[in-house]
């Protein structure tokens, strides 16, 4: 029944990859239902199943929003007979519990420094924390990304879609990392370097760490940190004021942080 959506999908000007998750689910969504007809029902005891299944909440909500969009899109088309308020009321969001980001301390950037020697994941790691870059837009830098100004975070590749440049002076003497690319990126690597480290942290926390250090460091404006980071003024002061860090010197990333490579 989801066919038609589907196929409208690669000329809804989303990614390709957000069109391929968004398929998954949907194809998932249906092999659940097994050609049940569409029913207030069917679709509460679907986010009951959802419910049940080991997911974060905020898995589990891109799931139940992907789902919508179809039935929405599918309703305008008047190709089943839920209405709005309908498919609003019985898919709400899960709740999530807001934790601050983490944020490592110095000697824990040291330890985790230490325990990425080496390996070609620990490289992609030390990127990550040297630049705060979200991990697919590091995974996606070629040559032509490192500009004379710095490294270059393209549009098309960047989460908001908005382009922005890093300063290679913000990289410091971390800036060999950069070479070869692409990066490498294993979990099983990336698990035994935190078994190795002690640092048991997401790999997300790199991003919350460069933020906050940067956001801390006193010598960018905010509006700078926050363009630098890929992030609007009210998310950096949201999620990434709230680890106060003092006494951070140096001119560059991993100077600010004490790392030595």
């Amino acid at each position: 029944m989801t066919t038609t959506y589907l196929a409208h999908l690669p000329a809804s000007g989303l990614r390709d990859k957000t069109v391929k998750m968004t398929t998954k689910s949907i194809a998932d969504f249906e092999a659940w239902r097994e050609g049940r007809d569409l029913s207030a029902s069917l679709l509460t005891d679907w986010r009951d199943h959802l419910g049940r299944k080991h997911l974060s909440p905020r898995t589990k909500n891109t799931e139940l929003a992907r789902v919508k969009a179809a039935l929405n899109w599918m309703r305008k088309r008047e190709q089943h007979g839920l209405d709005a308020s309908t498919i609003g009321d019985v898919l709400t969001a899960f709740p999530v519990d807001r934790e601050a980001p983490r944020v490592l301390s110095r000697d824990e950037i040291a330890s985790l420094a230490t325990a990425c020697k080496g390996s070609e994941t620990g490289r992609t790691v030390m990127a990550l924390l040297v630049t705060g870059m979200r991990h697919e837009e590091l995974m996606t830098l070629t040559p032509a990304n490192l500009i004379e100004q710095g490294i270059e975070v393209r549009a098309a590749n960047s989460k908001n879609r908005q382009g922005r440049v890093i300063p290679w002076f913000l990289i410091g003497n971390a800036r060999p990392l950069f070479q070869p690319l692409p990066f490498v990126y294993d979990k099983h690597h990336w698990d035994k370097i935190r078994e190795r480290s002690g640092v048991d942290v997401p790999l997300k926390a790199m991003r919350s760490t460069a933020a906050t250090y940067l956001a801390f460091w006193g010598k960018m404006p905010l509006i700078a940190v926050a363009k630098v980071m890929g992030h609007t003024m009210d998310v950096l002061e949201r999620n990434y004021l709230g680890a106060a860090l003092f006494d951070l010197k140096g001119d560059s990333m991993p100077e600010i942080m004490g790392i030595t490579l």
